[in-house]
């Protein structure tokens, strides 16, 4: 019988009678490199401060949902055909109350394109926990649907009578000293005013320190009060009252979008509205996405995440994606290949935007780059 011995550090070949075992080199070296795998594996998984925003759904507001049911039904007035689509885009988002983002994910985040890291204090309020968030997410949809009925009314040139109801005081203690939450604001100094915006442009024909007849329904007693007004930070005229409009809306809207939540689809909701409540089609058959928030009176507002907007608009065939004026920063350098964007400030320049993508007419259409050089 031979042997063989082995150099120092390899591992022994022993003879059919010895038993095989690895030199103590080799041991170490295997031993610690599945510890460094098994420690890496852990620190991938570990939960870090930030949240993802990825690409969402995309819903045609003027197609059905999966059940074949229309996604914005309006009952109680004459609706039209429409053509082509308005997209509202939706965007993903993973950590905070709504799920950990892992040091893996994280990673894979910051090198990929379409999504983007932020970190979690800049999204959510401390503390919040997944149920308060979708809470929140729920009670800005509701309000982004209520707005965009209103704003696409007004367009239309209906007339949608508001409740100017009292929800809160700040920045007049004369206001608090005579009137109560609850309390629906009806006319100044005996002219009746039956908006918020009515009610602001109202006040500016007087000065602060000026008194004016307030007259208020309280429950089912009209009163008039004399308060003396304000003027706040930027010098407009107060009557300090927060105010939270009830709109009488002349025909009944409803939406079904499964378990989208948030603010940023009230101006494709007021477009899909405008649509099916004028005639012709307002696309021309063009598909155009979106997004923004809605006010009652029209303003569209920024919103967060518009990149991975821009790149779902994209996967789904948009050519056009109207972007709120305040978010041109974010638009800028962002811009997938084959979508064209435009910057709107209001519900009436998105309208005209979709008229002039329907007629082949766009060159006067304001590029976000145009915005930012303040043409």
């Amino acid at each position: 019988m031979s042997s063989t011995t082995s150099a120092p550090g390899t591992a022994h070949v022993a003879g059919p009678d010895s038993p095989w075992r690895l030199a103590p080199r080799t041991v170490v070296l295997l031993v610690s490199g599945l510890t460094a795998v098994t420690l890496g594996g852990i620190v991938a998984t570990l939960p870090v401060p930030y949240v993802v925003f990825s690409p969402g759904p995309v819903r045609d507001t003027l197609g059905a949902t999966a059940e074949g049911e229309d996604l914005i039904v309006v009952e109680g007035a004459e609706t039209y055909p429409t053509e082509g689509q308005l997209d509202l885009t939706t965007i993903r988002v993973a950590g905070g109350p709504l799920g950990r983002v892992t040091v893996l994910d994280a990673m894979q985040a910051y090198v990929d394109g379409a999504r983007s890291l932020r970190p979690v204090e800049t999204v959510y309020p401390p503390d919040e926990t997944r149920e308060e968030a979708r809470e929140a997410s729920t009670a800005q949809m509701v309000s982004a649907q209520q707005s965009a009925a209103v704003a696409a009314l007004l367009e239309l040139g209906e007339q949608v009578p508001a409740r100017l109801v009292v929800s809160g005081f700040g920045g007049n203690p004369a206001s608090k000293a005579v009137l109560e939450e609850g309390d629906v604001v009806r006319a100044v100094d005996g002219t009746p005013v039956t908006s918020s915006g009515g009610l602001v442009e109202r006040l500016q024909d007087y000065e602060p320190g000026q008194a004016v007849d307030i007259t208020v329904l309280r429950g089912t007693e009209e009163l008039t009060e004399r308060i003396e007004l304000a003027a706040s930070e930027e010098d407009a005229v107060i009557l300090g009252v927060l105010i939270s409009p009830e709109y009488e809306l002349p025909y009944e809207i409803s939406y079904d979008v499964g378990g989208i939540g948030g603010p940023s689809a009230g101006l494709m909701f007021s477009l899909g509205i405008y649509d099916k409540l004028s005639p012709g089609a307002l696309t021309g058959g063009a598909h155009v996405a979106g997004t923004g928030t809605i006010a009652d009176d029209g303003v569209v507002g920024p919103i967060d995440g518009i990149q991975q907007k821009l790149v779902g608009a994209r996967d789904v065939g948009a050519e056009w994606f109207l972007a709120p004026v305040d978010n041109c920063d974010d638009v800028v350098g962002s811009v997938p290949d084959g979508l064209r964007v435009t910057a709107v400030a209001s519900l009436s320049e998105a309208v005209d935007a979709v008229e002039a993508v329907a007629s082949d007419d766009t060159d006067g259409l304001p590029s976000c780059e145009d915005v930012l050089a303040g043409s």
